[in-house]
């Protein structure tokens, strides 16, 4: 698997947490103030990426937010893929742009990502800030932040180098230990 993560293309060596069906998703549920965990078949009809699609079960029209996580094999969590959509009343994806950016640069985003090179020079400030931009348009509210914290799975300790840190230090949230209660 190949993550594009800001300046960098990363070779990833890491396998998604993983429920029986494959990787685990988390949807939060701002009534109950939790992290909901969504098997991966299930997230795939959501989205449409495996057959027909399907909506979540209990997840309503509106705004919504999910996180996917990939740990290590030895179970260190490596990093948070956020993700946030509006929903229209039949549970459908109906919009996922939360970001500030003109249809310009949205479309300069767009040919990098389908060209599938690494943008050099002005190009790549220009792409990563613009990505920048994107990422923090899917994060979920701060007050997500400390339920998702008791649930990540394998939390790291202290490898500067991983992207997991620069989403929980968008919260001011980097617990010095691996939370007590993990979803498993």
């Amino acid at each position: 698997m190949v993550i594009r993560w800001l300046k960098r293309t990363i070779v990833v060596e890491h396998i998604l947490y993983k429920d029986d069906d494959g990787p685990m998703v988390f949807h939060w549920n701002p009534a109950t103030s939790e992290w909901a965990p969504i098997l991966w078949d299930a997230w795939m009809h959501f989205r449409a990426l495996r057959g027909d699609f399907r909506p979540l079960n209990g997840v309503k029209s509106g705004d919504h937010y999910f996180v996917v996580c990939i740990v290590d094999n030895d179970g260190t969590l490596y990093n948070i893929l956020p993700h946030r959509y509006r929903l229209d009343a039949d549970g459908r994806i109906t919009d996922h742009y939360f970001d500030d950016l003109t249809e310009e640069e949205r479309a300069f985003v767009s040919k990098w990502q389908v060209d599938r090179n690494v943008p050099r020079g002005a190009d790549a400030d220009k792409f990563d800030a613009l990505r920048w931009r994107m990422w923090r348009g899917n994060l979920p509210p701060a007050d997500a932040a400390g339920a998702l914290i008791r649930n990540l799975p394998g939390f790291p300790a202290t490898d500067a180098n991983r992207p997991v840190l620069s989403f929980l230090r968008e919260f001011g949230s980097i617990p010095s230990s691996r939370p007590s209660a993990a979803i498993h």
